[in-house]
């Protein structure tokens, strides 16, 4: 019962300063300062979390789980290193910590999308491009006021970030095609499916 105690004693901060963050109230850099787990199990949990709510949806949740993992470490891990690099650049500022922490807390605005299993079907993709403007804004307003930035700065970095993403992207693309690694492609029709609609009529 004391480990449990214990765990919420240090992880009932954790969450106010995530709930805080996604309000757009910010603290010094300082401040956002935990035990070298807690990060990485909320990372962890928020990787695990649509995979345990897509079960019975998916024929591979192993695979979904993997996917889900890697592609969430990899771009808190990608974001943290290149905001680090952004926010040097800038004269006037310097980095007094690790920018880990912050960005996992604010990467909990990622909650937000669950929203979409409640949103009507034809409010889908305006709901989300809101929520993605949402998730962007929780993340650069955050790191804009702990190192006193403009936040037109951050929009800048962020530019920057999503372009070298995408080239990246494309990179990847073709060095798996010339590998020789066929990209999937959506299932094609039955062929016998128009002979059957008009055996039908």
């Amino acid at each position: 019962m004391s480990a449990i105690r214990r765990f919420e004693d240090a992880m009932l901060p954790f969450f106010q300063d995530a709930f805080d963050l996604a309000r757009f109230r910010v603290k010094p850099l300082e401040h956002y300062a935990y035990d070298w787990w807690q990060p990485i199990a909320w990372l962890t949990t928020l990787a695990i979390l649509p995979v345990l709510l897509a079960l019975g949806k998916t024929g591979n949740p192993l695979g979904m789980l993997a996917f889900s993992l890697a592609a969430s470490w990899g771009q808190a891990l990608l974001f943290t290193f290149f905001f680090a690099w952004w926010i040097r650049k800038h004269p006037q500022t310097q980095i007094r910590g690790s920018l880990f922490p912050l960005v996992v807390l604010a990467s909990s605005a990622q909650l937000s999308g669950l929203l979409l299993s409640i949103t009507p079907e034809m409010l889908v993709p305006l709901v989300f491009l809101g929520l993605l403007v949402y998730q962007f804004a929780v993340l650069l307003n955050a790191l804009a006021k702990t190192h006193s930035l403009p936040v037109r700065y951050m929009v800048n970095g962020l530019m920057v970030y999503l372009a070298g993403c995408f080239a990246l992207s494309v990179l990847i693309a073709m060095l798996l095609i010339m590998a020789g690694v066929e990209m999937p492609q959506l299932p094609a029709a039955p062929a016998n499916a128009p002979a059957t609609a008009q055996g039908n009529a």
